[in-house]
């Protein structure tokens, strides 16, 4: 009885030693992958552009070839501050087949405005009264406090980059103009990514 007793014990302690320390190895073992030295393959920005440029006011999201993934939650995002992520390989490859995408590669801002233009009808004679200088020029979708999101991202060492004001909004208007739609889906996947429960904080977000 005695013998079996202190294995129990000794059981007992190192059981209590893995429960307190396994999680510590866990979160350090999802963390190690990252290389945050390295320059990143894929990042999004999201700045809220109903804040102020002074505050803490961007999400970000920044993967590596890796699989590694940077991520930042801003203040007034619930449980801000810094976290890291791990990718599986099929998650880059799903991400990488939609930055392929020949409508986002070639993203202009002017070309997608343009093809916006096309798709919108003159003014009719009630508002052109109302605002003659604008008579015969098309309606437009204004997006008021639009948040500002920036993609960049390194293809096959050609760095290319979108940007657009109140993008989700503006995709939902437009659902034919591609390079819309195809800014918008890649956002959603990496904007989720910023929300995903299996990261790990390296550091809070400021009091």
């Amino acid at each position: 009885m005695f013998i079996h007793t202190s294995c129990c014990m000794r059981w007992c302690l190192f059981a209590g030693i893995l429960f307190f320390v396994l999680p510590m190895l866990v979160s350090a073992a999802a963390v190690a992958p990252c290389t945050s030295q390295a320059t990143p393959w894929l990042t999004l920005r999201i700045s809220a552009g109903a804040m102020s440029s002074a505050a803490d006011r961007t999400t970000i999201v920044r993967i590596h070839s890796d699989g590694c993934t940077d991520l930042h939650r801003p203040k007034f995002l619930r449980a801000s501050g810094d976290y890291r992520l791990g990718l599986r390989a099929d998650e880059i490859a799903a991400l990488r087949t939609q930055v392929a995408n020949d409508a986002l590669r070639g993203f202009d801002e002017r070309q997608v405005r343009a093809a916006i233009d096309a798709k919108q009808h003159p003014q009719g004679a009630a508002q052109a009264a109302l605002k003659p200088q604008f008579a015969g020029q098309p309606q437009r979708l204004a997006v008021m406090d639009g948040d500002s999101y920036e993609l960049s991202w390194n293809d096959a060492g050609v760095a290319r980059s979108a940007r657009w004001v109140g993008l989700s909004g503006y995709a939902q208007a437009y659902p034919d103009v591609a390079a819309l739609q195809a800014f918008d889906k890649v956002a959603a996947s990496l904007q989720a990514l910023a929300t995903r429960s299996d990261a790990v904080q390296i550091s809070a977000g400021a009091p």
